[in-house]
């Protein structure tokens, strides 16, 4: 051991017990050392190990909703092409049932147009008719009129 100077005025000196102590605390230092730096080194093989582990596992999480939305996206693509498609379907029908409706409406209408055309023409003949014969009716009173008054001044 160590003698201390101030109670002691001999020379400090080690012992060989002192340096077998000092080698043994060394050792039993460096042999805590060397656990502590293995026991570092494993966690941090382990924290790396679960650092991978996360990895890989966000990577196939993220793949996974990549090929997810993917589908999604495809899935909605089809459904408004084939929306598209059927309302153009749908649209051309209106268009034909349309185009149909004007076609058979057609000779309807010209036949009523013409039905309209005779009538008017069947009015004028006896609008006119009738027109002649108010002519003729009003000749025949005027004429019957003179005979009377003829009558009437041969009485008299």
């Amino acid at each position: 051991m160590l003698a201390d100077s101030d109670t002691d005025s001999e020379t400090d000196v080690l012992t060989d017990s002192d340096t077998d102590a000092l080698v043994d605390a060394d050792s039993e230092l460096e042999t805590d050392c060397d656990s502590e730096i293995e026991a570092l080194t494993d966690a941090f093989s382990e924290f790396e190990t679960d650092c991978d582990s996360d990895t890989d596992a966000l990577s196939e999480a993220d793949s996974e909703l990549e090929t997810d939305c993917d589908s999604e996206i495809e899935a909605l693509t089809d459904a408004d092409s084939e929306f598209e498609t059927d309302c153009d379907s749908d649209t051309d029908a209106i268009s034909d049932a349309d185009s149909e409706l004007e076609t058979d409406c057609d000779p309807e209408t010209d036949v009523l147009n013409d039905a309209d055309s005779l009538n008017d023409a069947e009015l004028d003949v006896e609008s006119d008719s009738l027109a002649e014969m108010k002519l003729e009716a009003e000749f025949e009173i005027d004429s019957t009129v003179e005979i009377i008054a003829e009558i009437e001044a041969l009485k008299a």
